[in-house]
């Protein structure tokens, strides 16, 4: 009876112990979601490949600096509710900084830019939005940029059903410049009109992939610290511009 009574009691602690360590695991794990499509963005054919570059990034990031961390995929428009539930420590969002309620977050350096870039031409005086008075600006129909007041207000805008037909416009000498989305810009600076046309920097949009977490909140701080270290990292060993060129990014 005695032997039987030293196993339970080594049994019992040995199963204490394995709590606390499972505990003490789970507590140093995070909870990183995205949502299962980047529904406020217009990614087209790009989507595929845009989240195909977001989790690979999370993941050799994580993995580099040695964070625990495992990825929650989240129905569309979940993430910001269960992140002030504490349900997860933060989010890879395209929400803006500047949107309603934001200021309830943190959100990290983009990762992803994904807003409007000025081209002109490679001889162009253009340098950015502040250039463009008096000038004759190309975006495509419908863009938010048609009633951005904060914009220059001496410019004219020309809209295009297909923001090819405002860059071929551009390249033509037709108008003095095109907005287009970061993505579309670089593929025509780099194939198709490379050497033609450049890319003005930063974004006029700031639209883009960042990390999210909830403010005053210890370990949405700390995942935020270790996520802006570890991508300064990847950016600096080439990791991240091989994963861009990866998924043509």
């Amino acid at each position: 009876m005695k032997n039987i009574a030293y196993i339970c009691a080594f049994l019992c602690s040995l199963l204490f112990i394995t709590a606390c360590s499972t505990s003490e695991k789970d507590s140093s794990s995070f909870r990183v979601a995205r949502e299962r499509t980047w529904y406020a963005l217009n990614l087209k054919d790009r989507e595929q490949r845009v989240t195909a570059f977001n989790d690979e990034l999370i993941q050799i990031l994580a993995e580099a600096e040695g964070i625990d961390l495992s990825l929650v995929i989240l129905p569309a428009g979940e993430s910001v509710n269960e992140l002030r539930r504490a349900n997860i420590d933060g989010t890879l969002t395209a929400i803006r900084q500047e949107g309603a309620g934001s200021e309830r977050f943190i959100f990290s350096e983009m990762y992803l830019a994904l807003g409007h870039v000025l081209l002109v031409k490679t001889d162009s005086v253009v340098r950015s939005m502040d250039d463009m008075y008096e000038k004759l600006l190309g975006v495509r129909y419908g863009s938010s940029l048609v009633f951005d007041t904060s914009q220059n207000p001496s410019m004219a805008i020309r809209e295009y059903a297909h923001i090819g037909e405002g860059i071929d416009d551009l390249v033509n000498g037709r108008i003095d410049a095109v907005a287009a989305e970061f993505l579309t810009a670089e593929d025509y600076v780099n194939n198709i009109y490379e050497g033609k046309i450049r890319m003005i920097l930063p974004p006029v949009t700031n639209v883009g992939l960042r990390l999210m977490t909830l403010k005053d909140n210890p370990r949405g701080d700390e995942l935020a610290e270790r996520f802006a270290v570890g991508l300064q990292k990847l950016r600096q060993n080439g990791t991240y511009a091989e994963l861009r060129k990866k998924w043509r990014l």
